[in-house]
């Protein structure tokens, strides 16, 4: 118990860290850095699933995390360490699970879409951020491409054509793929609707959009489009909410920003995200710990498991290789 809770407490505060840093790199207040950071704890599948369940998820998000700082470094610095960096994070990212690639492709949709981060990417030393996060992830790809059976074992998950026609296929890929979002966000969502209703102020006038907050609202509703296609050109039916995460996880950071330009009541409203983010990782501390050492819904029972005979079970007949 203490080994996985020490790994996956320790990509939480990686990615925790590297969320708050690049809001702060982007010029904007520790006020507003802190509302993002803690506006990530709103979502049930990060503040309770991650702490017991999710070991995929929890890498996710600590590696999109980095990406989003490395992207950061990248358009503040132009260096080849800054570019070395941002390839090393993307490769982290692909490989913490596949379904990154659509955080990915949203992600440099919307860096070519604003001047400052498309100025970036047409530098010559991106090359450097493609050639090392090629180089990160060729193992895993050469075993992809000579295992093909094994890597798509799993498609039926994916609920292929479950539809049976086209068209009914089209609607039960969107109905299902809407469920999973409010499943997602639709806690959060209330949260913050209820904290902005509540920061009762003087109407300020709104500051200017500044680039790094289109940015992350172009990502993320470049990322929902690229859902949508992917939906609909493979005929998927099934979803997982926490497979939402690689696009919504730009959300807090974003309404962060906009709250930050919006005076009194934006302050206000940060200053609740951050009180009730706060208590929710605090409650739900010890009731983790507790489901994990006692069981709970029978899922602790993971984590105790004997690994040390299981490992040597495995291996009775020879080492096992991939």
């Amino acid at each position: 118990v203490l080994a996985l809770k020490i790994v996956k407490y320790g990509l939480l505060a990686a990615g925790l860290t590297a969320y708050f840093t690049a809001i702060r790199r982007l010029g904007y207040s520790n006020r507003a850095a802190a509302a993002g950071m803690f506006g990530l704890l709103l979502f049930p599948q990060i503040f309770w699933e991650m702490q017991h369940a999710l070991t995929h998820s929890v890498a996710i998000f600590c590696f999109t995390s980095v990406l989003l700082l490395a992207l950061v470094e990248v358009e503040k610095r132009r260096s080849a360490i800054a570019y070395a960096f941002f390839g090393l994070a993307t490769a982290a990212a692909m490989l913490s699970k596949y379904n990154i690639v659509i955080f990915l492709a949203a992600l440099f949709l919307a860096s070519l879409s604003v001047r400052q981060t498309r100025d970036a990417i047409f530098d010559r030393r991106f090359l450097i951020s493609v050639a090392v996060a090629i180089l990160a992830c060729l193992p895993t790809l050469y075993w992809s491409l000579t295992h093909l059976e094994d890597l798509l074992s799993h498609q039926e998950g994916l609920g292929v054509a479950e539809g049976g026609s086209i068209a009914r296929t089209a609607l039960l890929g969107i109905r299902r793929l809407a469920n999973a979002i409010v499943n997602f966000a639709g806690l959060p969502a209330v949260i913050l609707a209820v904290a902005y209703f509540l920061a009762r102020a003087k109407p300020a006038e709104p500051r200017p959009v500044r680039w790094p907050e289109k940015l992350l609202w172009r990502a993320i509703a470049l990322g929902l489009v690229v859902m949508v296609t992917v939906v609909l050109a493979a005929g998927i039916t099934q979803f997982r909410d926490r497979w939402m995460l690689p696009i919504f996880i730009l959300l807090p950071a974003a309404l962060a920003m906009r709250f930050d330009a919006m005076g009194e009541r934006g302050r206000k409203t940060q200053a609740t995200i951050v009180f009730v983010g706060a208590l929710l990782a605090v409650l739900v501390l010890p009731v983790s710990w507790y489901m994990h050492v006692n069981g709970g819904d029978s899922r602790g029972g993971i984590v105790r498991m004997d690994y040390r005979s299981l490992y040597d079970q495995i291996n009775a007949d020879g080492p096992v290789k991939t």
